[in-house]
């Protein structure tokens, strides 16, 4: 799959988290001698009812998506960087 198609499927995923409607912002690539890294695309819940109305990341390495805050961000750079 090419990474543009990619970066569009997983910004629709992140389109509706928890049957409410998020705030995406553009799919960011990270790549690595034209390998795809990872994904990630700033979002917001600002009707959220549970859970924080907070923007975060949503972040796609391979089959793993995970939406996270400033501190785990840190952390995951952290990793890469060592």
């Amino acid at each position: 799959m090419c990474s543009t198609s990619r970066a569009r499927k997983a910004h629709e995923r992140a389109r509706v988290e928890n049957g409410h409607r998020l705030h995406v912002g553009a799919a960011h690539e990270a790549t690595y001698r034209d390998h795809e890294l990872a994904l990630a695309a700033l979002v917001q819940d600002p009707f959220a009812e549970l859970g924080s109305r907070e923007a975060g990341v949503t972040v796609e390495m391979g089959d793993l998506s995970r939406r996270m805050g400033p501190t785990e961000l840190r952390e995951l750079a952290a990793v890469l960087v060592d």
